[in-house]
């Protein structure tokens, strides 16, 4: 796979099997606007970005919710928009500039790019069509510009653990399905390849835990399977939460290089 780095703290030879009591994802707020995530998980966000770009850069904040991220990134300095298929959620009229879009169709067109960023929090997996999303994302970069994308991470240990038991990955069942709308369960190698096929190269992959974590024992047949794929799938991002930064390719699509297997 062309231009992929793995976060070495992901590379890890460690199996464990662990449980979680799952926070409340309302009860993490940022100056009075939830967050609608795990708890940190947009601090994080925003380390990144002001890694990957200066201040005053033009980003775009894609599901912005509440506007809770939107206001954080406002805050280190970018100059910011939100888009959402929900309007009525946003609280920050007045305060950066919104726009109402169906992310499952040609949003980039109703969008006014290039912009130097774009993020994309824990949305992907809500839509119908994750090489869609991507595609359109790529449209609304300038040659250059960083996109940050989030998602539950089907990878982790803990989701493989849970796929051995009942067959269906971690927030990727029937009431994951019905109540918050996770359709679209998305892998490393999947999503890595879809960066490249639009153009996008440096791609690197990190993880977030969710807090309050506490270890189960598991053993037997079950602990020795998780172990064996683990094992199998040394240097994948095992945490909870996959991070994937990447960048728009100077030329455009065509001069990102060809995927290959990783």
């Amino acid at each position: 796979m062309a231009d992929v780095e793995i976060d070495p703290r992901a590379g890890e030879d460690v199996v464990r099997v662990e449980g979680y009591h799952e926070p409340d994802q309302h009860d993490e707020t940022y100056k009075g606007l939830a967050c609608h995530t795990y708890a940190g998980l947009h601090e994080r966000v925003g380390e990144l970005m002001r890694t990957a770009l200066e201040p005053g850069a033009r980003v775009l904040d894609v599901a912005a919710g509440s506007g809770a991220l939107s206001l954080r990134l406002s805050d280190l300095c970018f100059d910011m928009t939100a888009c959402d298929y929900v309007g009525e959620a946003f609280q920050l009229e007045g305060v950066v500039p919104f726009q109402r879009v169906n992310l499952n169709h040609e949003f980039a067109a109703e969008l006014d790019g290039a912009y130097d960023g774009v993020t994309a929090v824990e949305i992907i997996e809500h839509l119908e069509n994750p090489r869609h999303f991507v595609r359109q994302c790529s449209k609304l970069l300038r040659p250059g510009g960083r996109l940050l994308i989030t998602t539950p991470n089907i990878e982790s240990v803990r989701s493989l653990e849970t796929f051995l038991r009942k067959g269906t990955f971690t927030l990727f069942n029937d009431a994951s399905y019905e109540q918050s709308g996770h359709i679209t369960p998305v892998g490393q190698w999947q999503l890595c390849k879809i960066l490249s096929e639009n153009g996008f190269t440096d791609v690197r992959l990190s993880g977030f835990s969710a807090p309050r974590r506490r270890r189960l024992s598991v053993n037997g047949m079950r602990r020795a399977l998780v172990g064996l794929l683990s094992r199998h799938r040394r240097g994948r991002v095992r945490e909870d939460i996959l991070v994937v930064e990447a960048r728009q390719a100077a030329s455009g699509p065509a001069a990102a290089s060809s995927p290959s297997a990783s």
